[in-house]
């Protein structure tokens, strides 16, 4: 049923019946990366209730205006991570380091000059690796994303990922990474603003010529992990990734839409195609029907269907 390759790392049998809210809360906490399909299926199920009644299966009146809402309620959460701004002699590292061919780097939301002189601007800057093998097997492409307690512990995140650039064995298969960052505040931040919670995502491809490990995966996993100790790393991230340590988790990459935004869509879907949905556990069916339509694994939702086996997921080894 399912492509080669991109079987769950842990299949285990979906929760079935109605749930206890409270036992579950709990069993959420507990469980939500230690059994994932439990963790979809709680969040899948707990959204029910934010698009439709649950006395008789009606959708609510307001549903479009949730919808309109949801990617954000998605993947942002409240944060103190632009508490301090980060020091322009850093922003000059990363210039000169363009200077001296190592890689391109780029802000996300506009020409780069105009991003870092406009007041109190962030943005995504992304670092793109010049010694990357560009024509990899698509199946293979997978991002890795970081939450981080402040942007400060971006920076060490970053100098590690740009020695990886260096890296002969790694290098060839490390396309790129973006981190979240601030260089001309002229007010403080509110500590309650909310932001993504994916404050640096890296992209690189697995390497297929040894399939029992993801050998360039793990080592970004133990360079990330050596950059940041863990309690500066924010656990919470938006649903459907699989965690591999605290404040790391992964997933397939399609190159094109982003990872939440495809999910997104999905129930967005489902919704507007719905007048009514008697229960949960209906809608359930209906999201994971409406994933595999959109190429995504049911079973490992933070993965697509391949014709080409891959490895495991990345690991801290």
């Amino acid at each position: 049923m399912f492509g080669k390759g991109n079987a769950p790392d842990e299949v285990a049998t979906p929760v079935r019946g109605k749930r206890n809210p409270k036992r579950d809360a709990v069993h959420f906490k507990q469980s939500i990366f230690a059994n994932k399909l439990l963790a979809d299926k709680l969040y899948i199920t707990t959204e029910y209730e934010t698009f439709y009644n649950s006395s008789n299966g009606d959708r609510k009146a307001d549903y479009e205006t949730k919808l309109a809402a949801h990617y954000d309620a998605m993947s942002t959460f409240d944060s103190g991570y632009f508490r301090k701004s980060t020091p322009l002699d850093a922003m000059e590292k990363y210039i000169i380091g363009t200077t001296e061919d190592k890689y391109e780097f780029l802000a996300q939301n506009g020409p780069l000059l105009t991003v870092l002189l406009k007041p109190d601007s962030d943005d995504y800057f992304h670092f793109l690796n010049y010694n990357h093998r560009s024509r990899q097997r698509k199946e293979a492409f997978r991002r890795i994303v970081v939450g981080l307690w402040s942007q400060e512990n971006a920076l060490p995140l970053a100098d590690a990922m740009i020695a990886l650039f260096e890296d002969r064995l790694i290098s060839p298969y490390l396309a790129s990474f973006k981190v979240l960052l601030s260089f001309n505040p002229t007010k403080p931040r509110p500590e309650s603003e909310p932001l993504k919670g994916d404050k640096a995502v890296i992209y690189y491809h697995a390497d297929l010529s040894d399939l029992s490990t993801d050998r360039v995966g793990n080592t970004i996993v133990r360079a990330i992990d050596g950059a940041v100790p863990t309690s500066r790393r924010d656990a919470r991230f938006a649903p459907f990734y699989e965690e591999i340590a605290q404040g790391i988790a992964w997933a397939d990459e399609t190159g094109q839409a982003s990872f939440t935004q495809v999910r997104d869509d999905v129930i967005s879907r489902v919704v507007r195609a719905n007048q009514n949905v008697k229960d949960e556990e209906e809608f359930y069916e209906l999201v994971l029907a409406e994933l595999e339509e959109d190429n995504v694994n049911p079973l490992a939702t933070h993965r697509y269907f391949a014709l080409t086996d891959t490895p495991p997921a990345p690991a801290l080894t």
